[in-house]
């Protein structure tokens, strides 16, 4: 599917695979997520989660300078990258943001501080206006793709509170958080602790609800 999205836009090579990952796939901060219509895989992305203690993702490679400041001061970030929805599903013209919420839930579930997109300039305007998402950087060569890419950023719950109050569907809810992405097993692989919950945010809380004692 990534590789047939990204051929129809004509930046990336023709192989004869047909397949199209990297070396970020594989990264033990980064999680790539499939979104389903029925049985059908229909979009999809990859989110890493960057700290001081693990930074490894494509903007941090290509944003070096202006993300490792601020990774040093122990900010967390989001990193979306390789979003894809399949050419023969752009008719379901809610499904690119049912793969956006993703990135919003991981953020929410690990209390990141920024929100992160690396975009082609004729796309920012949107970003900008669906999520407050500025310009951070100006146009860079981007990893495994032949157009250049620009940095966009915004703190997290700036994003959180623009959006969260227009589309109240991109919130979600600790036992979906808790399905996703876990409870000590992935806050070891990620090196983050939980994010809060309204209700309460102990990670006793968190063990009873993810083994269904709640």
């Amino acid at each position: 599917m990534r590789y047939r999205s990204y051929r129809r836009e004509g930046i990336i090579s023709e192989n004869s695979r047909q397949f199209f990952f990297d070396k970020y796939d594989f990264d033990p901060n980064a999680v790539v997520f499939g979104t389903h219509i029925n049985d059908y895989l229909a979009g999809s992305i990859r989110i890493h989660l960057l700290s001081k203690e693990n930074p490894t993702s494509p903007a941090y490679d290509t944003y070096h300078d202006i993300l490792s400041p601020l990774l040093r001061n122990a900010e967390t970030m989001i990193d979306p990258s390789r979003f894809v929805i399949d050419p023969e599903a752009r008719t379901t013209p809610l499904l690119p943001f049912s793969v956006i919420r993703l990135a919003c839930m991981m953020a929410e579930h690990f209390e990141s501080d920024w929100m992160l997109a690396t975009v082609r300039p004729e796309h920012a305007a949107f970003y900008k206006r669906f999520c407050s998402l500025e310009p951070m950087s100006e146009l860079r060569p981007y990893p495994g793709l032949s157009c250049p890419l620009m940095l966009l950023g915004a703190r997290n719950k700036d994003v959180q509170d623009h959006v969260f109050a227009r589309y109240p569907i991109f919130s979600s809810t600790l036992a979906e958080r808790l399905a996703l992405f876990g409870t000590e097993r992935a806050i070891e692989r990620f090196g983050m602790g939980p994010a809060n919950d309204s209700d309460d945010n102990s990670p006793q809380l968190l063990r009873e609800h993810s083994s269904g004692q709640l």
